[in-house]
């Protein structure tokens, strides 16, 4: 299933750089989203390099690695203002190629990248300002529109729709931090531990804490995993059948963002690792204490939730009871919309949620969004007026061997009421 993963060990750089003039501006922007509302350098969302500006006569290695980014664009603006003296070089990442470009007294050439043409032909001409001569003939803008996604602003990087799917990635692809995969989900004394991996080198065991929002409380959490673990060494050997040097336990965060508190306060075992997602399914890891970078490409599949992923360590009673209905549902619901979640999945009817269905170690816990449903058996509890994550009505627990025809018949009077809402 992960077949299609690709590890790049790369990294755009900029092998020569030179030009023979002068210019009123010279920049090289990292950029990871645009801004139709604006032109010029403006449109482009992301961060200038320190490394090639205005007075940067000439260049050679110059990596680019001062922001993880979706696109590049250099820039020279000549003291004239002239359009036809400028100079515009838009690239992207691209493992191997080269580019070689000359004009207009630049020289360069750029390792693993390829350049991105444009010109005016790309302009949305029903977006605000495309009328304006300062937007539709400025070069940025034309660039801008090339890799928009059609709104006013877009933006590159994206987000984890959870972090099931961060934690499965990682997982399978631990080589890249040079460790090697012990369990998944490990719970003792109710805390419960995302990745237990291993480190060969140091023989010791590695924590991994996965966050796809930022967390403010993920360092306390993290260092009662570490503490769990210095409590209960045999525990861990004895489970695990490893013996491992316990004063070198490294614990590792990944998440998209972290506070500058955390960022200070973060010294070794603990390491946080940025992660960041682009629109082009490239994943990048940065290490925030060192700078060092790892980057995976993955495809669409590998960024949904699959039913292999729900049913992955569920029992087998579990698996058979899913199964039986799901199909009774899609024999009878055939215009109802079902979705996998992490350890549940949903239907819907016309975007209105019908129930929320979680497994848990034994049974089913159903959660139906309707009011007043009738319950001869008195099967329901009513949680309409209880703060839960859920936000239902009524919660019902479903087992194995129970009744699936009165399971239906909630199913079918949610159905009725949700296709009126």
């Amino acid at each position: 299933m992960f077949g299609n993963i690709l590890v790049i060990l790369m990294v755009v750089t900029i092998e020569k750089f030179k030009t023979n003039r002068k210019w009123r501006f010279l920049w090289l922007q990292y950029i990871n989203g645009v801004n139709l509302s604006h032109h010029c350098q403006r449109c482009l969302l992301g961060k200038t390099s320190k490394k090639i500006k205005t007075d940067t006569k000439s260049a050679e290695n110059v990596i680019l690695d001062e922001l993880d980014s979706r696109y590049y664009y250099l820039c020279g603006v000549a003291p004239s203002m002239d359009l036809p003296d400028n100079f515009h070089l838009a690239f992207e990442e691209s493992e191997g190629e080269i580019i070689e470009y000359s004009f207009n007294g630049i020289d360069v050439r750029i390792k693993n990248a390829k350049r991105v043409e444009f010109s005016a032909d790309d302009i949305n001409w029903d977006v605000e300002h495309s009328e304006e001569e300062l937007y539709h003939r400025c070069r940025n803008w034309q660039f801008a529109h090339k890799v928009s996604n059609g709104g006013e602003i877009t933006k590159f990087k994206l987000s984890f729709e959870n972090e099931f799917i961060l934690q499965k990635i990682t997982e399978k692809n631990l080589d890249l931090f040079d460790l090697e995969f012990v369990a998944s989900e490990f719970q003792y004394k109710k805390l419960r531990i995302d990745t237990l991996a291993f480190n060969k080198k140091n023989n010791s065991f590695v924590i991994i804490e996965y966050k796809n929002k930022f967390n403010a409380n993920v360092l306390n959490q993290v260092k009662g995993y570490y503490d769990l673990l210095l409590e209960n060494k045999v525990i861990f050997i004895d489970k695990f059948n490893i013996s491992a040097d316990f004063d070198k336990i490294q614990a590792l965060i990944i998440g998209p963002t972290f506070s500058k508190k955390q960022i200070d306060e973060a010294k070794p075992p603990f390491g946080l690792w940025q992660v960041s997602l682009y629109d082009n399914n490239k994943i990048v890891y940065k290490q925030l204490k060192t700078g060092e970078t790892k980057t995976l490409k993955v495809c669409d599949e590998e960024l949904t939730l699959t039913e292999n992923d729900l049913l992955n360590n569920k029992s087998e009673e579990l698996c058979e009871l899913y199964d039986v209905l799901k199909n009774r549902i899609d024999a009878e619901f055939s215009d109802v919309e079902s979705k996998i979640l992490v350890d549940a999945f949903s239907y819907k009817i016309n975007n209105n949620l019908i129930c929320v269905i979680r497994f848990l170690k034994n049974y089913f816990k159903i959660y139906f969004y309707a009011q007043n449903l009738s319950d001869s058996e008195n099967l329901l509890t009513d949680i309409s007026n209880t703060k839960t994550a859920a936000n239902a009505n009524y919660e019902f627990k479903l087992n194995p061997d129970d009744d699936l025809d009165y399971f239906m018949d909630l199913f079918k009077q949610t159905y009725n009421q949700r296709c009126e809402d």
